[in-house]
């Protein structure tokens, strides 16, 4: 299946000969090393680069402070470097014997551990050797902390280590190629369907001082196509999710969608709606023919709300394809109207959103019992350790489902109700994934504090294998080049070849289900192999293949027993993957040229 599988082969082989040396990170080494700052409170005469005594053993500068009681120096970083950390080495000396608290803090404070349990031997003025366990960690951090729970002491702080997995700084390269220059991707949206861009022009809503509320409309009209500007605008992909509190898994999956956004486009399928049919289908279709199995799995939460409601499966089928076959799960929820007849579709109901959205009335208390139906199978699968990639509300601007019937306005609204259910309930596995139908529509976008990624749904016509850039660059003008770009759904495949020409490298593909796939109807089965075997494509399999070597960052080893510990220690690799620019052809044809 390309060089990628080649690649694979030689990372094993560099495998094997660093599993026996975790990576390590310097906090202080002749002082305090770069990247590093003081963060602490209730600290006087800090110095970064002290060589008074008492001398460090290896007669480098250390850190000193003179903190109060309660104070703490607290060494910060901000490049993730604690990510996977298992132990921190260091030597500490004080003018008293000191009895003092060494943690990490950032979101949360974790593992406090007491000096005098963990340094020897401990005798004021002398240095002692310090071992703290990071090993059962579960968080984000930013700081280390050395809090002084005695009264006033000055500290000494020398040859500071990290060890086990902390990972480089995260910077995503603005690799993609040139945008053809005869490829036209400024697009007219109009701010409503009542009136086209040429009447708002002819009415002089052009001009965006006096008309604000026009940025992002009608810019071919309007002569504001910011010529080519998101083409070259480097990527600033968001660090932190919406849910601050988001899990460890949940993070970690952000993470790796991150590092391969502008890389690879991974594949994706809806799998089957119809209840009597194999569930299954489509992706065993996927490996018989090409040998390759998506890698991103569409589901819906549709049967669990609406009339008839039922289970049907699918927490059990995300429980498995995340923990047993190492995939990604999406959710997307067809939500069939709380009232009236029980259909997602505004033709087939009247089922009134805006209503919905307010208050006291009985659309919105039973709007809220929805919610919170779907919020209890999102538990089940948070408690499961799975995390989830939430497109709800999905193709609001195509109007043709209830949620997109009454504008944007009460869309909008009803985002908002939705995240602040799932805020109070306290789910914390979920990575909010915005969906456009068509055309982006700036109008319909919540923000990009409200978002973590944001996608598009195509179907071109059958046999077409459009890869849309004019959305690809329109979402990236509309986020500002911030968040992860997807399709959400697509018919006919888009074309690899056309996604590295044109740059619009997508996240992911994620084809519907059914004839969509099958059959030779939307998809002929030579596209479809083109695609599955293209080397920027990558498979279920190729993340199993670094799962099984321990570097996958999409499917962290620590929570699949089958994997030896041998192997485990191998996610030391994942700092190599993160520097290179490729880890499939590039990396493939570099390593065979050393093996």
């Amino acid at each position: 299946m390309g060089n990628h599988k080649l690649a694979f082969s030689a990372l094993a082989i560099l495998a094997t000969q660093a599993l026996a040396q975790d990576a390590q990170t310097t906090v202080i080494d002749n002082g305090l090393a770069s990247g590093w700052d003081n963060w602490g409170w209730s600290t006087a005469g800090f110095e970064t680069q002290y060589t008074g005594a008492p001398a460090a053993p290896s007669g480098k500068a250390v850190v000193k402070g003179t903190v109060d009681q309660w104070g703490a120096i607290a060494l910060h970083n901000g490049n993730n470097v604690f990510a996977g950390a298992k132990t921190l080495k260091v030597k500490i000396a004080a003018d008293a014997v000191p009895n003092f608290n060494v943690y990490l803090q950032g979101d949360s404070e974790s593992s406090k551990q007491n000096t005098r349990d963990n340094c020897a031997p401990w005798v004021a003025g002398q240095y002692a050797d310090c071992t703290f366990d990071l090993s059962k960690l579960d968080g984000t951090w930013n700081r280390l902390n050395f809090q002084n729970t005695d009264s006033a002491n000055t500290i000494y702080l020398a040859d500071a280590v990290l060890s086990g997995t902390p990972q480089p700084p995260y910077v995503v390269p603005d690799t993609y190629p040139t945008y053809p220059a005869n490829e036209e991707w400024c697009q007219d949206v109009a701010p409503s369907k009542d009136y086209t861009c040429a009447q708002q022009a002819s009415w002089g809503k052009c001009n965006l001082t006096e008309n604000p509320w026009m940025n992002g409309f009608c810019t071919k009209t309007c002569g504001a196509c910011p010529s080519y500007a998101p083409r070259n605008q480097t990527w600033k992909l968001s660090t932190s999710l919406y849910d601050r509190n988001a899990n460890r898994v949940t993070k970690q999956l952000y993470d790796a969608l991150k590092f391969a956004f502008g890389r690879k486009v991974l594949s994706g399928q809806a799998e089957q709606a119809d209840t009597s049919l194999d569930r299954d289908g489509e992706f065993k279709y996927l490996k018989n023919l090409t040998g390759a199995t998506p890698a991103v799995r569409l589901m819906d939460f549709i049967f669990y709300v609406g009339d008839p409601a039922f289970e049907d499966g699918s927490i059990d089928r995300a429980i498995d394809w995340y923990h047993n076959k190492s995939g990604i799960v999406q959710y997307q929820w067809h939500w069939r109207a709380p009232k009236g007849v029980s259909d997602f579709y505004t033709a087939k109901t009247d089922f009134d959103i805006t209503k919905a959205v307010t208050e006291g009335t009985e659309e919105y208390n039973l709007a809220i019992r929805d919610i919170g139906v779907v919020i209890q199978k999102m538990k089940l699968l948070e408690k499961a350790g799975v995390p989830v990639i939430f497109r709800p509300l999905h193709e609001p601007n195509g109007g043709w489902f209830w949620w997109g019937a009454k504008g944007p306005a009460p869309y909008l609204k009803l985002w908002d109700i939705i995240q602040r259910e799932f805020t109070t309930a306290k789910v914390h596995n979920v990575i909010w994934l915005h969906n456009f139908a068509g055309a982006p529509d700036e109008a319909w976008y919540p923000g990009n504090n409200k978002v973590d990624m944001v996608s598009t749904d195509r179907y071109s016509a059958p046999g077409t294998y459009d890869v849309y850039p004019s959305d690809f660059f329109r979402l990236k003008y509309i986020t500002g080049a911030s968040k992860i770009q997807v399709m959400g759904e697509n018919g006919p495949l888009p074309d690899a070849d056309l996604m590295v020409q044109t740059g619009a490298l997508w996240g992911y593909f994620a084809t519907w289900n059914g004839d969509y796939i099958m059959n030779n109807k939307q998809n002929s089965e030579k596209e479809i192999v083109k695609v599955f075997q293209h080397d920027v494509v990558f498979n279920l399999e190729d993340i199993q293949s670094l799962v099984e070597m321990g570097v996958s960052p999409f499917a962290p080893k620590d929570r699949n027993p089958k994997i030896t510990r041998a192997l485990a220690q191998g996610k030391a690799l994942l700092k190599l993957v993160r520097y290179l620019a490729d880890v499939a052809g590039d990396l493939a044809k570099y390593l065979l040229g050393q093996f």
